[in-house]
């Protein structure tokens, strides 16, 4: 009875194995996913971060897109919606990253306490950046204070 279920079983998978080899329909379609967008969750404007003493730290800020596919360099070639993320503070470019989370590194600050304009910025392969519906570069800014910490700021 088994060698009969087997026998059955390998049948039934030769002839759907067979089946699909002659399935030559395009299933390709195009979707209109609309204009990307962008929006930083965290940290909230005018927050005061503690970070520490530690010279290592990494402020990691939280970004939720839409329509917006983040890659490594080299990958989206000339996707209009795909490309990277840059992270500024204070007019100057210390991160870049393929995800949703950018973990702005510290120790690359001279002076790492005080106010910061952060600017998230995204763009593609070639550094041009990516646009939403109005046109206008996708962008996201924040202003934080960064202390040692906070509780003396209150």
């Amino acid at each position: 009875m088994r060698r009969l279920g087997l026998c059955l079983l390998a049948a039934t998978m030769a002839a759907f194995l067979c089946g699909c080899e002659d399935d030559t329909t395009d299933t390709t379609e195009t979707v209109d996913v609309g204009p990307p967008t962008m929006e930083l969750v965290s940290p909230v404007e005018g927050a005061c971060v503690a970070i520490g003493d530690d010279p290592d730290t990494r402020l990691p800020f939280i970004l939720k897109t839409s329509a917006l596919y983040l890659r490594p360099p080299g990958i989206c070639g000339d996707a209009v919606q795909c490309g990277q993320l840059l992270l500024w503070a204070n007019d100057k470019l210390y991160q870049r990253s393929s995800t949703n989370v950018i973990d702005w590194e510290l120790s690359s600050v001279i002076n790492r306490y005080g106010e910061f304009l952060i600017k998230i910025e995204a763009v593609t392969d070639a550094g041009d950046p990516i646009l939403d519906a109005d046109g206008a570069p996708l962008v996201a800014t924040r202003t934080i204070t960064t202390a040692v910490s906070c509780e003396a700021s209150r």
